[in-house]
């Protein structure tokens, strides 16, 4: 099983010179098995990743796992072409949040004020699944979902195959007092053992430290977090992800290195690294 990642950057796209290296697309991750079309958040990331399936010219059956739905997660979605031939199928999966299904949700940026195709005019054939804490198949795949810690409902996707696992949190502030009402009695419990084990950890880790002082409450973590909740679960590689958009190429590469040594002290197995556009992983 392998990853790419299509989209890296959090909170907005941020194209140019500065970003370039890691990219500036917002979130998207493809899971790669050889077999099945697994797709991670719709952030403008997707719209190359729909070019790349088109391309194949047959038939794509695709699930779609959305974390949430802030704009950065589903602005790509009505760029992805797939969506529009009647020969696809489109699975689509996420949170029911705000008393609204993923497909009202999902559907509603489609329409004429802010679109000009509404999302009841595609062509392609849609099936959507609210999920919340639960396990599903998706072909070979175990596929497990975890309620995180956001302003809104954000739900996290462990996908095994056999004995390899990836991890992806979505939007998450794993520390934060005042939001932890919203995991219950022994969440943090309950999220270490959702992680515990993982082969690969595809975490948020948008803010340095000195940048979380002022920004608690907003539903993301810091690097050092990301690598706290890593160690702690035996987690074997951690790909820091959701990339602040004022962090150009110079800054994320800064704090790699001081995110490797960092980690070195915490554990002698995690291998950590900052997420890049359309870089290829195997779990």
């Amino acid at each position: 099983m392998k990853v790419k990642f299509w989209g890296v950057r959090g909170s907005i796209p941020c194209p140019g010179t500065r970003t370039a290296g890691f990219g500036g697309n917002t979130s998207c991750v493809q899971v790669l098995d050889g077999k099945n079309i697994i797709i991670l958040d719709a952030g403008t990331g997707i719209r190359e990743l729909g070019l790349e399936l088109v391309a194949r010219d047959e038939p794509l059956v695709v699930h779609m796992l959305i974390s949430h739905t802030h704009w950065d997660h589903i602005q790509g979605f009505p760029f992805f072409l797939p969506i529009f031939n009647k020969r696809n199928r489109i699975y689509i999966y996420g949170p029911r949040a705000l008393r609204r299904s993923i497909k009202d949700v999902l559907l509603w940026q489609m329409q004429y004020s802010y679109f000009p195709i509404l999302g009841a005019e595609l062509a392609a054939g849609f099936h959507f699944r609210d999920v919340e804490n639960e396990t599903f198949a998706i072909g070979n795949l175990t596929v497990s979902t975890h309620v995180m810690n956001h302003p809104i409902k954000v739900i996290a996707y462990r996908v095994a195959d056999g004995g390899k696992s990836v991890l992806y949190t979505g939007d998450n502030e794993p520390y934060n007092e005042q939001q932890l009402r919203k995991f219950g009695k022994g969440g943090l419990r309950k999220l270490d053992r959702f992680v515990k084990g993982t082969d690969l950890l595809i975490a948020d880790a948008q803010y340095t430290d000195a940048e979380y002082e002022y920004k608690k409450g907003w539903g993301h973590s810091t690097i050092s977090q990301a690598i706290n909740l890593a160690a702690a679960n035996d987690v074997r590689k951690l790909a820091f992800f959701h990339h602040e958009p004022t962090h150009g190429d110079a800054d994320l590469r800064w704090l790699e290195k001081a995110a490797v040594r960092y980690a070195a002290e915490r554990s002698r197995r995690l291998k950590v690294f900052m997420a890049r556009e359309r870089e290829i992983l195997t779990v």
